[in-house]
């Protein structure tokens, strides 16, 4: 750490917050304030509670998303008097009237090497197109999204058989590793700014809740990816059968090919459920009720052979 010392605000949620928040604080950092987000009830992994406990703990002044809204972002960071701000895992638009109130800056981290893929669902977006690498930006914060100067990327190897659960632990890492990288050059004025090259940029559209639904009259590698880019902590992609919303969280190709319509049951027992689609067959390992989804089941306790899925 640099012998000056700022004060640090942070827009944190999530799992990722956490560990940033954690890292900041074991580090000896200033951390002033922690504008949390408010997760829903049900959000898998929500990790709220535990972000506004290690506040009290250590007295930093601690508001969340519920209470502050969007439009008065820029009167919450002028109360708060900090000298840098990082957004980490922010859902909401903070506004240009921001932007040059923290003296130092505020710095967003992308899970991305932007310019590339710049937008929504990075991780997701990442496995359901059979990317080979990804990681981590840190930017300045800027009018458009993912648009701002590049302060420093980290970059992983996506694996062929990665899930979200397995590419997140690969960049969760990264968050606290790059912030506390370049913390003492941004106190010190000295972090490198490279302008991004908006000709090479791409963009990824926002997912909604049905996109996760699965095609079995698409072929058994497109389920099997949205099966990988939706296992925890996202919501996991799923079939429907007798009306029951059903989620498959566990899957591989089989190997083999089917002439069976799409979507019947091929195969059965107390191991796995195989499943025709378009072109082959999509073994599924593990599933659970939508309104149960942390109760795993196999296939066989809810369909039986013949059964079709849709």
């Amino acid at each position: 750490m640099s012998d000056k010392q700022s004060n640090i605000g942070l827009f944190l949620a999530g799992e990722r917050g956490l560990v940033v928040l954690k890292a900041l604080l074991d580090d000896g950092c200033a951390v002033t304030h922690a504008f949390v987000l408010k997760q829903e009830a049900h959000e898998l992994n929500n990790k709220t509670e535990d972000i506004i406990a290690l506040c009290e703990q250590n007295n930093i002044l601690c508001e969340t998303s519920d209470r502050i809204k969007p439009e008065d972002y820029s009167d919450y960071l002028q109360r708060c008097d900090v000298d840098i701000v990082f957004v980490v895992g922010w859902r909401y638009l903070i506004n240009n009237d921001c932007f040059a109130i923290p003296a130092q800056g505020i710095f967003v981290l992308h899970d991305s090497l932007l310019p590339k893929n710049r937008g929504f669902a990075p991780t997701n977006w990442a496995i359901i197109n059979e990317e080979k690498t990804s990681g981590v930006t840190l930017f300045y914060i800027n009018e458009a999204v993912d648009a701002g100067d590049i302060v420093d990327q980290m970059s992983i190897d996506i694996a062929p058989d990665e899930t979200a659960t397995t590419l997140n632990e690969k960049i969760t890492p990264l968050y606290p590793k790059i912030i506390l990288n370049n913390l003492e050059a941004i106190i010190n004025g000295t972090n490198k700014r490279i302008k991004q090259d908006h000709t090479q940029a791409t963009y990824l559209k926002r997912r909604r809740p049905e996109d996760g639904r699965l095609n079995f009259n698409e072929p058994a590698k497109a389920n099997w990816n949205l099966i990988r880019a939706l296992s925890f902590p996202y919501p996991g992609a799923f079939f429907f059968y007798n009306d029951e919303k059903i989620i498959i969280w566990q899957a591989e190709i089989a190997g083999y090919t089917s002439n069976e319509s799409p979507g019947m049951i091929i195969e059965l027992n107390d191991d796995y459920g195989d499943v025709a689609t378009s072109d082959g067959v999509l073994r599924v390992l593990q599933v659970a009720y939508a309104y149960a989804s942390d109760k795993f089941l196999k296939l066989s306790s809810i369909v039986n052979t013949n059964a079709v899925l849709t």
